[in-house]
This record gives structure tokens, C-alpha cells and sequence, in this order.
């Protein structure tokens, strides 16, 4: 029996903007033998790989026959799981699938993907933005502010939050969060 996982370190990103892909086999009870991870997936331009060897050296894989895609963990142990990493970047927006086959001499081979979102668009604004609780350019003295809007979309990555900046004059937005979506 095998585990095998595929993580990114971001799973939203601007276009090319790199990030990190890791394959990680961990094996129950023997060894599989000459283990090679083959990318698949959504185009991307391979910006490194790498492999740790057991000794703690950082091996590059980026010039090897395959120009990275390919990553050869050798024979992974029970003992030790061994884990490539990808550094890519995709030029174009849209969800990413990036798909890992880990293939061995005696092992079934193992699939697992992971979607990384790329979005460099805005998303719009708000509409609609009043209070309920407070008049435009009149005086209150209630300090607690009551907020309306009609909520800003993005097709890509979504919404995270909203931020306020309550200002006596025009002035750009903060970059603190104080909403959630």
C-alpha cells in the first residue's frame, strides 16, 4: 500500500507568478523500486525540480532528458517517503491542473492532482455601498456605522474580504481585511 499526495504552495496565483508543486510517496512495509514521478496537466513553464537525496543534498533536475517534467526518486522504503518539487509558472489565467503519476517496477501506480487558480484581474467593485444608520455629508454623533453594499464578484479566485477606510476626505484604500465576503 501506498500514499501518495500533491500539494502547491499557493493555490492562487497571478500569471507568472511561480509556485511550488510537491509529490510526496510514502510506502507500507517494502520497497518500490526505480520510482519516477511524470508530470501532467495544464501547460506551465518549468522553472525548476528538485529531489532531496536521503544524505540531505538538494539534487537539480531541471536539465535532466525530460527538461524537468520528469523527476526519478529511485527506490523509496518504507522507512523514508520521498518527495519531488516543481517550481512553475503559467502565463495564461484559469484553474491549473497539475497531475502527478508516481510509476514503479513493483509498486501499482499512484495519480493525484492538485488546482492551482490563476487570476490577475481585478475583481469589480462594489455597488450600491450606503448606510442605513448615517446620512452623506450630514454630522452624527453615533459612532457605530451601519454598512449596505451590493457585493463585488470575481470569476476566478472569488471575494476574500473587504476593507473600510473611513476618512473625512477622498483618499485610496487600505490594505487591511476588516470583512469577510
Amino acid at each position: 500500500d501506498a500514499t501518495f499526495t500533491v500539494t502547491a504552495s499557493d493555490q492562487y496565483i497571478q500569471p507568472n507568478d511561480p509556485v511550488d508543486v510537491s509529490a510526496n510517496l510514502d510506502v507500507d512495509a517494502y520497497v518500490a523500486s526505480a520510482v519516477t514521478l511524470d508530470r501532467s496537466g495544464s501547460f506551465a513553464t518549468i522553472l525548476g525540480s528538485s529531489t532531496t537525496l536521503r544524505d540531505g543534498v538538494v539534487t537539480d533536475l531541471t536539465d535532466n532528458p525530460s527538461g524537468g517534467n520528469d523527476i526519478m526518486l529511485g527506490d523509496v522504503s518504507d522507512l523514508f517517503s520521498r518527495t519531488g518539487t516543481w517550481t512553475v509558472r503559467y502565463s495564461t489565467q484559469g484553474v491549473k491542473t497539475f497531475g502527478v503519476e508516481a510509476r514503479s517496477d513493483n509498486m501499482v501506480d499512484q495519480n493525484a492532482s492538485v488546482n492551482i487558480t490563476v487570476d490577475g484581474t481585478d475583481p469589480g467593485l462594489v455597488t450600491n455601498l450606503g448606510s442605513p444608520s448615517h446620512t452623506v455629508g450630514q454630522w452624527s454623533n453615533d459612532p457605530t456605522i451601519q454598512w449596505t453594499w451590493t457585493a463585488a464578484t470575481d470569476n476566478l479566485s472569488g471575494i476574500q474580504g473587504y476593507g473600510i477606510n473611513e476618512n473625512t476626505s477622498a483618499s485610496l484604500h487600505g490594505q487591511t481585511l476588516d470583512i469577510g465576503p
